[in-house]
């Protein structure tokens, strides 16, 4: 894969909870990989510098990962887990926290999910990718 591809960061205990996902991405052209803690995130993240960071882990304010983010040009949605499924929540919109954002329900995630990919590489739209 080109180096121009989205590059996402699973963040979970377990790759195999997020497999769907990851599929879900690679279809649309996304290189992804996978870290069981925020530490491995960070380690990963100042080697690749992700566009996009998909957590099903529960990250603090006060977590170095957020802090790292900052700035940058990643965004990042949290997995919350419900009653009933589960809810997306967006915690960094292209490196700026937006905590406090509505939760999105899967359905609603996927369109965001979609045009975020889209957003992380415009040329992709060209290239005829996402």
């Amino acid at each position: 894969m080109a180096d121009s591809g989205v590059k996402v960061l699973l963040l979970s205990s377990n790759p195999d909870n997020s497999l769907a996902l990851r599929f879900y991405l690679e279809e649309r052209g996304c290189q992804c990989w996978h870290a069981r803690t925020t530490e491995q995130a960070l380690e990963l993240f100042h080697l690749h510098g992700f566009h996009l960071i998909l957590s099903a882990h529960p990250v603090p304010q006060t977590d170095p990962l957020l802090d790292r983010l900052g700035g940058s040009d990643c965004t990042m949605f949290y997995r919350m887990a419900v009653e009933d499924g589960s809810w997306w929540l967006p915690f960094v919109l292209h490196g700026r926290n937006c905590l406090g954002a509505p939760a999105l329900h899967p359905n609603q995630f996927l369109e965001v999910l979609d045009l975020a990919v889209r957003e992380a590489v415009p040329d992709l739209a060209i290239l005829g990718g996402a």
